[in-house]
């Protein structure tokens, strides 16, 4: 779910960036910086506290929480934020890329 989520999202740059190569860019803008503050690249638990803080509002932190959480064995019931919030970037960026997204 989480990769659809994001190529969800990825549709959505890609309609309304007006060239590849701006969408590319945006799509790294937007990539780089969330997997260093979410703890993908990097153990949140050595962060400071307020780049923690800023990571809560990054989509990718609910993707890494949900693997960590799944690999070490804890249920899904345990991680129902996260899931609620990648459905609905899922759903929200679906909907959002049918309408800009377009073929040339």
């Amino acid at each position: 779910m989480s990769a659809l989520a994001f190529i969800a999202v990825g549709y959505v740059i890609a309609g309304l960036a007006p060239t590849g190569r701006v969408a590319l860019v945006i799509g790294q803008l937007t990539f780089f910086p969330m997997m260093f503050l979410s703890g993908a690249a990097m153990p949140r638990e050595i962060m400071p506290e307020a780049v923690r803080r800023i990571g809560d509002f990054l989509p990718l932190t609910y993707v890494v929480s949900l693997l960590q959480g799944l690999w070490f064995g804890e249920t899904w019931d345990e991680h129902l934020t996260a899931v609620m919030i990648l459905g609905g970037m899922l759903v929200v960026g679906a909907i959002v890329s049918s309408r800009v997204f377009r073929w040339e």
